[in-house]
């Protein structure tokens, strides 16, 4: 199984029981790995990954037979690779293939296959680990790998588009702890995640948590009004890097002012987030290190109300940085594997 940002599970163990790979989108992206692991079979649950590398890797080499798996009926294949459809409930799918699989002795656990990206998956963890912990800027991998480090179990979280929802699928670790998270994409993709996260907290008890940018921020401040009529627990971590920062990632940025790629792209607002929160009543704290960012998600979670935690981040040391993560990958999973004296 490939973790999606779905996956109910946050920081612990890099390998568990469940054999759970998290950190497929940052190793899928080298080119030797990708061509030494072209899949012929695949049972996707649910709905489209929100990995582009996992995308590309599958139309790369199109499998013989993709198989979508779904209780909804619905159908969501934008890729056109589905040779299958099963409507049906994945929980008992599951539970069939495995007794099938359990009456045939097969065990799929010694496989190569999942050895191979069991061990891609612990290099991926281990570089985080390392690369993650020595930085001292304020950047989105660690923002969103840490705050697992910090959320209670059982917490609901509420992810927005665009970064914010990719940077959990690139950097959330694999682990045993329980998580909730939800997504949802409005008519422009952005709109209307605030109020969407302090809905979620309406209709419970758990202390809610948004992590979102700041353009998905400001694009639906209106949302916070419900935060003064009713009693909602909500933290609003904003990783504000001053416009679309997902932009920077894509070819277009390479063309710069040709295509007046900060004016139609990223679209920088240089609006001070600091003057919002007071207009609704609400607590911001706007953080300067790591420490503080740990002192602020501790301290949100005593407030009653809602609270905004502004992470400010620079757009370009955040894209260089990225990029650095993912050879950092690709170089350690050309290391010897331990014990075995050759490469994956």
């Amino acid at each position: 199984m490939l973790a999606e940002p779905t996956s109910g599970l946050r920081s612990g163990p890099h390998l568990n029981d469940g054999a759970i790979v998290a950190g497929s989108d940052l190793f899928l992206r080298d080119p030797d790995f990708k061509a030494q692991h072209l899949p012929r079979i695949v049972l996707r649950f649910g709905a489209t990954p929100v990995s582009k590398a996992f995308r590309l890797w599958l139309e790369a080499t199109p499998p013989e037979k993709l198989v979508l798996v779904s209780s909804a009926g619905g159908w969501d294949e934008p890729s056109h690779l589905s040779s299958d459809y099963l409507h049906c409930d994945p929980v008992d799918l599951c539970q069939r293939l495995n007794d099938e699989i359990a009456q045939r002795g097969t065990n799929a656990r010694g496989s190569a296959w999942l050895s191979d990206f069991l061990h891609a998956d612990v290099c991926t963890q281990d570089v985080l680990d390392r690369h993650l912990d020595d930085e001292d800027r304020l950047l989105e991998p660690r923002a969103t790998r840490s705050l697992f480090e910090h959320l209670p179990d059982r917490s609901l979280l509420y992810v927005s588009n665009s970064m914010p929802v990719r940077d959990l699928d690139a950097f959330m670790p694999a682990g045993s702890s329980e998580l909730r998270v939800l997504a949802n994409r409005g008519a422009n993709g952005i709109d209307g995640l605030v109020s969407s996260a302090l809905g979620a907290s309406a209709t419970g008890e758990e202390h809610v948590f948004l992590l979102t940018g700041d353009l998905a921020f400001l694009y639906d401040i209106g949302g916070l009004l419900a935060a003064r009529r009713y009693p909602l627990r909500v933290t609003i971590i904003v990783l504000n890097n001053d416009g679309g920062g997902i932009f920077s990632f894509l070819p277009v940025a390479a063309y710069g002012d040709s295509v007046r790629f900060d004016e139609f792209f990223t679209t920088p607002h240089a609006a001070d987030l600091s003057a919002v929160a007071p207009l609704y009543g609400l607590s911001h704290t706007r953080v300067a290190n790591w420490d503080d960012y740990a002192v602020a998600i501790q301290k949100s979670l005593s407030h009653p109300g809602v609270s905004v935690i502004e992470v400010p981040i620079d757009r370009e040391d955040n894209l260089e940085h990225f990029r650095s993560l993912v050879s950092a990958v690709g170089e350690a999973l050309r290391q010897p594997q331990k014990g075995t004296g050759g490469a994956t």
